[in-house]
């Protein structure tokens, strides 16, 4: 598989360089994601998913780029990871599930009224 990916990949053996590291900004965060359900809305192919993937219950990650999502759930199938799911969707009119966290990573440049989020940590 060939990768054009936002945010670097890491599941089993396989590590996929992109342009930023998911560990690394996961890792401003004092945060203990145990037990923990999280969207992440604009997640390209899953990339802070993946890092959170042995922490979390369950991760759900919605994109507008089909071909990213297809990506992410290739990989799920391909290493049989059961807590993650992708949904290709516009941020902006789908229904979104009731979820402990949401990070909205990239999102400010794309969806309009993006700070009328409330209830989390701005970052």
């Amino acid at each position: 598989m060939r990768f054009r990916d936002y945010s670097t990949i890491r599941v089993g053996d396989l590590e996929i360089k992109g342009r930023r590291d998911p560990l690394e900004r996961l890792s401003m965060l004092d945060m203990d994601w145990r037990g923990l359900t999280v969207l992440d809305v604009g997640c390209n192919s899953g990339g802070v998913l993946f890092a959170l993937k042995d922490k979390i219950k369950h991760g759900r990650g919605v994109d507008v780029e089909a071909s990213m999502i297809e990506k992410a759930k290739g990989l799920c199938a391909q290493y049989g990871i059961k807590n993650l799911d992708f949904e290709c969707a516009d941020a902006e009119t789908a229904e979104l599930p009731a979820t402990d966290i949401v990070l909205m990573l990239s999102v400010a440049l794309w969806v309009e009224g993006w700070m009328d989020v409330r209830g989390g940590w701005m970052f």
